[in-house]
Parts: C-alpha cells; sequence; structure tokens
C-alpha cells in the first residue's frame, strides 16, 4: 500500500468515526469545543457531535443561541473540537469556521428532539448569567433559542494510538491529501 493510500484511508477512518458517533450515546460523540472569548481568553467546554458530513468537510453541534459560546463566535468565527474514541484508540482535533442556523431553518432538527433534550434549549435567566442559587433558574424547552453550531473545516489532526502510533494532519487547502506527523 502507498503512502497516499494509507493517508488516506486514515482520514477515512476518522470520518466513519465520526460518522458513527454523530448524536448521544457514542463514546467518540462528545467533543471538547473551543473558542476564543470577546476578550481573547480560550474557552473549552463539551458538547455533543451531532452531524459528520465527509463531502463537505463539516460537522455540527446545537447550542442554546443565548450562551456566551454565540458570543464568542461571533466575534472571531473561529472553533475547534477534539474527540478521543476509545475503542479505535483514535483521537480527531478539528479547527474551521463556524456558522449559525437558528430559525425556520432548524425546524426538523428541533422536531426530532426528545422533551427532554429540548429542555436544554431555552432557559431564564440565559447561560452563563449570575444566579442567587444553584437552581435559580428555569428551564423552558424555546426552539428560538436552539441553533445548530456548523464547523467548516479547515484542518484534521488524526492519531491513531494503536502499534505503531500514527498520526496525519488533513487540510483542506490541501485537498485533504494528508501529511505525516510524528505522534
Amino acid at each position: 500500500m502507498s503512502e497516499a493510500d494509507e493517508l488516506g484511508d486514515m482520514l477515512a477512518r476518522a470520518w466513519r468515526i465520526l460518522c458513527r458517533s454523530a448524536g448521544p450515546g457514542s463514546d467518540a460523540a462528545l467533543m471538547a469545543m473551543a473558542t476564543l472569548s470577546p476578550d481573547g481568553w480560550p474557552e473549552v467546554r463539551m458538547v455533543v457531535l451531532r452531524e459528520a458530513e465527509p463531502g463537505a468537510g463539516q460537522v455540527a453541534t446545537y447550542i442554546d443561541l443565548h450562551s456566551s459560546k454565540v458570543e464568542s463566535l461571533r466575534k472571531s468565527g473561529r472553533v475547534a473540537f477534539t474527540t478521543w474514541h476509545p475503542d479505535e484508540r483514535t483521537q480527531i482535533r478539528m479547527a474551521g469556521n463556524a456558522g449559525l442556523i437558528h430559525g425556520p431553518e432548524t425546524a426538523a432538527r428541533w422536531a426530532a428532539l426528545t422533551g427532554a433534550a429540548r429542555l436544554n434549549y431555552g432557559q431564564a435567566p440565559r447561560p452563563g448569567a449570575p444566579i442567587a442559587a444553584a437552581d435559580a433558574y428555569a428551564k423552558t424547552a424555546d426552539p428560538d433559542s436552539f441553533a445548530v453550531l456548523t464547523c467548516r473545516i479547515e484542518t484534521m489532526d488524526v492519531v491513531d494510538l494503536a502499534h505503531p502510533h500514527r498520526r496525519a494532519l488533513y487540510s483542506r487547502s490541501g485537498d485533504w491529501a494528508g501529511q505525516w506527523l510524528a505522534p
């Protein structure tokens, strides 16, 4: 097998992991999402991978439109994700440009959520606001608070920790050809 074939296989495997993992319940569905706050500080939080589209080179997660991460995304437009799949012993890091979809365009996704999941979108006061006590907030399923955060991936760094360890970096600008890196 040629180096190009091996690089292509590793990228295809990463996308298979992401596609299989999209949605709650998969080990790799939980991803760390990093943004920069409006004042330049790194922010990292856990999100659920909801969609993976290899052809478009895009992943998506759902967020509350009133959360502080939306302000961060509007400021820089950049986002990064990291996920780990324990069975595959594979770490996937992605960085790219964020987009937000909300309103009527998200109706089908909203309809597909369970009632419990809908409660994650819409609360008073808004997520991150100071409150007087731990339970001084109310959750209400609000489709106007629901948004889809898309990431048009620009780079993907894949680390395979099976023996021997392998690592490759792929970029949209390089037509996803890949480059081996020291693990």
